[in-house]
């Protein structure tokens, strides 16, 4: 647990425990780097991410084999996207992904590659 996100690890705790997911949180040392979060040991974590090029965030986030996927979790929607948004170049590809789940502009239905 960092300084950085003390104030949200009581609001994580509360509404997790609403929907009966029980929160244990478990400090790791800085010198453990990016080992603990993608070896599977844990079930969820609290990360910061910053934002880079939105294929990037997407095939790192959200694809079934990226690497802040540890767990390889998929969804037949999302990897139906990531081939329209495989098979788009130039503009078309950043219309669909600033548009498509996973960002921060997602709106349902709106990722399309016009």
């Amino acid at each position: 647990m960092t300084a950085l996100f003390a104030s949200v690890y009581p609001i994580i705790q509360e509404e997790l425990g609403a929907v009966g997911i029980k929160v244990v949180y478990k400090s790791q040392p800085a010198s453990a780097g990016l080992t603990p979060y993608l070896s599977e040991e844990f079930p969820a974590y609290l990360f910061s991410w910053g934002s880079s090029d939105n294929w990037l965030d997407a095939n790192l986030l959200l694809a079934r084999n990226g690497a802040w996927n540890p767990f390889h979790a998929s969804d037949t929607t999302i990897e139906s996207l990531m081939k329209r948004i495989a098979a788009a170049s130039g503009p078309r590809r950043m219309r669909c992904t600033s548009s498509c789940p996973g960002t921060s502009s997602a709106k349902p239905g709106s990722c399309r590659s016009t």
